[in-house]
């Protein structure tokens, strides 16, 4: 079995992988900033965002900037001949992190019952 790079798995070019990286690292960078790094025009750079775009390997996000606040995040590529096995041991693992934020909700309700009846005493 031969291996394929990521770039080949993505089916992109080492440009292509040049703009998702800038971009990441820089979600304002305009499309001329671009070209002149990847030294391509402008509208191909356009033309290469749009098709990254519709293959879904370049998404725009609303939310905070994890690496400025210090997050880790994790991608696990796994490679197994019983897929079955680990999409079950995966979703145990999501249903248990399920119950664990229902149960500190829970914690966080009954405290904040307690707190009500002991002012409705006072």
């Amino acid at each position: 079995m031969i291996k394929k790079t990521f770039k080949e798995l993505l089916n992109i070019d080492d440009d292509d992988y040049k703009i998702i990286e800038m971009i990441e690292k820089d979600p304002d960078i305009t499309h001329s900033q671009i070209a002149i790094e990847v030294e391509k025009s402008q509208p191909a750079i356009g033309a290469r965002i749009i098709k990254l775009e519709r293959k879904n390997l370049l998404t725009k996000q609303v939310g905070f900037n994890i690496k400025k606040v210090d997050i880790k995040v994790a991608i696990a590529f796994i490679s197994t001949k019983d897929v079955e096995a680990v999409v079950k041991k995966i979703r145990i693992v999501l249903l248990l992190i399920m119950l664990l934020k229902f149960l500190v909700n829970l914690i966080y309700y009954a405290l904040y019952l307690l707190q009500i009846s002991k002012q409705l005493k006072d």
